[in-house]
């Protein structure tokens, strides 16, 4: 595949020509990064696992970057990229307190003091069907977490009813009806329904070529990315036979070690009735040897008293 150019992208286009050696710088800086190595993991095992994190994280960014390339280079749509929106109190109050359908049909003017503002990654603009839409773009092949979505979810609302106010004071008269959400990619962020545009519904909620675009970044990234894992792969598995060989010298042959010392184990459990089985006839405990019971002498009537 050509360096400069994109399967599925028109051949020539200005704004899809690019997207090409996106991906390869892209892949080229994740591939060139040395990581921090994990204690546990070590330095080869980290090297990988870090690599494909980062790529991971990276991808987000080249699939925003196409759908851009995509939607200008219909040349249907002005497509602004980073825009600030201002939110007012009175947004932040409305969206908390009315339900979503109700949001729709509402836009609200600026006419009440700014507390914040919201970064959508981009907003498209159809002149000609006075039609515009803010939109915020996730990888989506994991679900937010309750306290990043909900938020996220606010912002999109509060876009939504001050968009078309936000462009007509920019210049953008014609717009009359407008659209605020989110591109979910692979459609796993959490993102409610009525909010999220994924992968597939792009061509058809744009009208213009998008997922194809898309859809050869990602054949291209996964290919320059797979061409590398070998080399990863044949680092770590190095070390592992190291390590291991390692291991061998320093253990050395496996001993039996010293010759175990023979225990008499006796035959049954000993108790008072085995003691008194082996002493010898004749002998008790306390009484001298040869000398009958008889033999010994009474106790002194005297000692007796006294004790």
């Amino acid at each position: 595949m050509p360096n400069d150019t994109l399967a599925g992208a028109p051949p020539g286009d200005i704004h899809l020509g690019g997207l090409a050696r996106s991906v390869d710088v892209t892949l080229a800086s994740v591939l060139a990064t040395e990581f921090p190595v994990d204690p546990i993991l070590g330095r080869e095992i980290s090297d990988l696992v870090s690599k494909a994190a980062s790529l991971q994280k990276r991808h987000g960014l080249l699939l925003e970057a196409g759908i851009v390339a995509a939607l200008r280079a219909s040349g249907r749509f002005e497509v602004l990229t980073g825009v600030s929106i201002p939110i007012t109190a009175a947004a932040d109050s409305l969206v908390a307190s009315t339900p979503p359908e109700t949001l729709e049909r509402i836009a609200l003017r600026y006419d009440a003091p700014v507390s914040r503002a919201v970064n959508m990654d981009f907003v498209v603009v159809d002149l000609e069907a006075g039609w515009a839409g803010a939109y915020d773009c996730k990888r989506g092949n994991g679900t937010l977490t309750t306290r990043l979505l909900r938020p996220l979810v606010r912002d999109v609302e509060c876009v939504g009813i001050l968009l078309r106010s936000f462009l007509r004071d920019r210049g953008y008269a014609a717009v009359d009806r407008v659209t605020a959400g989110l591109v979910d990619i692979y459609g796993q962020s959490g993102v409610p329904a009525h909010l999220a545009v994924g992968l597939r519904d792009l061509d058809a909620h744009f009208g213009v070529p998008v997922a194809s675009i898309l859809e050869a970044m990602n054949r291209r990234l996964t290919a320059g990315f797979k061409a590398a894992v070998p080399g990863l792969l044949a680092s770590v598995q190095a070390k592992v036979s190291e390590e291991a060989a390692h291991r061998a010298v320093m253990d050395g042959p496996v001993d039996a070690g010293p010759r175990a010392t023979a225990v008499r184990t006796p035959a049954r459990l000993a108790g008072p009735g085995h003691l008194t089985a082996r002493r010898a006839p004749g002998r008790h405990p306390g009484r001298r040897p040869g000398v009958p019971p008889a033999a010994r002498q009474p106790l002194d009537p005297a000692r007796r008293a006294r004790g």
